[in-house]
């Protein structure tokens, strides 16, 4: 399997409401989401790194709640650990109200 920058698409909303809807439905844990800033993002896929994207991990926090541990990952699918991110921003609270994706 090859890992290369292209890997993901643009989704349309619809189908992103529905599966943030199910999963909200099924109640799995309170956080709904979590937000990572461009720095983040940024230092995990710089140029020096060899990264070609980035993969998320699903992960507990300290208090049992549902995060994400990013590292970068190179073209042969292996993790590039000499960087790892978290410590983003939770939702709730701080979600979009505005948002069809995370309503209130």
């Amino acid at each position: 399997m090859a890992f290369t920058e292209d890997a993901g698409s643009i989704i349309p909303l619809e189908e992103g409401v529905e599966m943030t809807r199910l999963y909200r439905d099924a109640n799995l844990n309170e956080n709904k989401g979590v937000f990572i800033g461009n720095d983040l993002l940024q230092q995990l896929t710089a140029p020096n790194t060899g990264a070609t994207g980035i993969r998320f991990y699903f992960g507990m926090d300290g208090d049992n709640k549902l995060t994400l541990v990013l590292v970068g990952v190179n073209s042969e699918g292996r993790d590039l650990t000499s960087r790892v991110g978290n410590r983003g921003q939770l939702v709730p609270p701080c979600s979009d109200p505005t948002s069809p994706l995370c309503p209130e």
